[in-house]
């Protein structure tokens, strides 16, 4: 198993939407750990409120498997950055 940790935000009907993302992520993988949901400003949009948690989870995925599948679709691979197409294919299909 890989421990990786997981940042989520919204600003968007954000406890809906990270709801959302918690329990399609449980699907693939196990949260161990999370923490309570915080607000923060945008330092980029005058107005939003970000609603932000953090997620610590275990999985069977190594970053190296995921990345090599990255390569083979044809992806740019870049540390630490995963193209939004790839994520959602990869985990709400």
């Amino acid at each position: 198993m890989h421990k990786i940790i997981l940042a989520l935000g919204s600003n968007h009907e954000a406890k809906v939407n990270i709801e959302l993302a918690l329990n399609l992520l449980s699907k693939s993988i196990k949260i161990i750990q999370s923490t309570p949901s915080y607000d923060n400003e945008s330092t980029e949009f005058p107005i939003s409120i970000f609603t932000n948690k953090i997620l610590v989870c275990e999985t069977e995925l190594s970053y190296e498997k995921l990345n090599k599948e990255l390569k083979d679709k044809g992806y740019l691979v870049i540390r630490g950055k995963v193209p939004e197409k790839y994520f959602r294919e990869r985990f709400y299909n």
